[in-house]
């Protein structure tokens, strides 16, 4: 929403005060970051990092941050993240993501988070980062 603000010039005769409105700059909103990450058998070496990437990205926004694990199938793992220890987040997730180290179906997990989260508005605006 653009503010604005009167300023009030000096008399300008007859006992009224002209003024003339001033614009201020719209805030800045942060955008919302989604981060779509791997955790297929192909990136088992390097799912943990990234996982501890997303961390650290809840921990900094939480609530500019969703997480979404792709195997098999899409998993929202936001809730796991965002608690304080990294290792019991990282536990959490890892009980959450029922295809961890498995087989590959990107464009069906793709498909289903546009279908599920992508019309709640999850996606709008967003920086959105695969990690594949």
């Amino acid at each position: 929403m653009v503010d604005l603000v009167a300023h009030r010039a000096p008399h300008a005769g007859a006992g009224r005060e002209p003024s003339r409105l001033a614009w201020r700059d719209r805030r800045t909103k942060p955008r919302r970051l989604v981060l779509l990450i791997d955790v297929s058998g192909s990136m088992a070496p390097y799912a943990d990092t990234l996982l501890r990437f997303a961390h650290a990205a809840v921990r900094v926004a939480p609530f500019n941050t969703e997480v979404f694990t792709l195997g098999t199938r899409l998993t929202w793992v936001t809730r796991e993240l965002r608690r304080r220890d990294p290792d019991r987040a990282l536990a959490g997730a890892g009980r959450a993501i029922p295809d961890w180290s498995g087989g590959t179906r990107l464009g069906d997990g793709l498909q289903a988070f546009l279908d599920r989260w992508g019309q709640r508005g999850v996606a709008r605006g967003a920086v959105v980062v695969r990690v594949l």
